[in-house]
């Protein structure tokens, strides 16, 4: 029977432990000795530390582009960078048949699906970018990869998309996403990398964060501003309770002077 034990220690803290949260690193370790052993180990903080320092990590020539590691155990494991030959479309041309339809493989599903693109540059580099396109052949079943895609993703494409992500981002890069890079190749600030006890520094960093939580913060303002609220809600019930036993008092008077008088009467 194959059990944790058995999955490559690379393996848990490249692939698994960046998708776990520290509650989760908890209840890993309580497991056992080698679990408790693996996940108080620096390496696998460093990892969880860096993951939550993305913003501080920056994309260089040097990054190694993997690609969307969850996509599942089928996919290559260093996927180039926006991969644009699966999604494809027929378009009728109106001319006789049988040139009456091409193929013509859409840009922007291409690029929203491969994620290698922020979703707001998605329709400018669409807006730039030619679409491919080829009439389709006189047997539906030759259809596949055309020849001439890479010419295409190399001579329109690529070059364009590196030229919009250098003016935007001053990156000279395909890919914009930093979580399809292996995130040790990232360049990152050496206060992010050269702690000697990552654990306590991720503990440190949350419990700042958690302090500084403006969220919190404005629900205990919140929490403060309906307990005044309650406290005058129930201020003026407490009045309203004593107004209406007063009048109820009075209502009483009235109610035994007015049998009196009808009793004095002898009706």
């Amino acid at each position: 029977m194959v059990s944790f034990e058995d999955i490559p220690w690379e393996t848990i803290v490249n692939f698994i432990a960046p998708h776990l949260t520290m509650k989760e690193f908890g209840a890993m370790a309580m497991q056992n000795k080698f679990l408790r052993e693996l996940f108080y180990s620096n390496d696998v903080w460093k990892r969880l530390y860096v993951n939550t320092c993305m913003d501080k990590l920056t994309i260089t020539e040097k990054s190694v582009h993997v690609g969307p590691l969850q996509s599942g155990p089928d996919s290559k494991l260093f996927q180039p960078p926006c991969k644009l030959e699966g999604y494809e479309t027929w378009r009728y041309t109106g001319n006789p048949p049988p040139h009456g339809y091409e193929r013509v493989f859409n840009t922007r599903r291409n690029l929203l699906c491969c994620g290698c693109v922020e979703i707001a540059d998605i329709e400018p580099l669409a807006a730039q970018i030619r679409s491919y396109r080829i009439p389709l052949p006189r047997v539906v079943g030759q259809i596949g990869p055309p020849e001439g895609i890479d010419q295409w993703c190399n001579e329109e494409v690529y070059p364009k998309i590196r030229q919009y992500n250098k003016k935007k981002y001053g990156i000279d890069c395909l890919c914009t996403n930093k979580h399809h890079y292996l995130i040790e190749t990232l360049d990152a600030p050496k206060n992010v990398r050269n702690f000697k006890d990552y654990r306590k520094q991720t503990l440190s960093k949350t419990l700042t964060s958690v302090k500084g939580n403006k969220d919190i913060k404005a629900m205990e303002s919140a929490v403060c501003r309906n307990k005044k609220k309650i406290k005058n809600f129930e201020r003026a019930i407490a009045e309203l309770q004593k107004l209406n036993m007063d009048n109820q008092v009075h209502i009483s008077k009235s109610k035994r002077l007015m049998n009196s008088l009808k009793h004095a009467i002898g009706k």
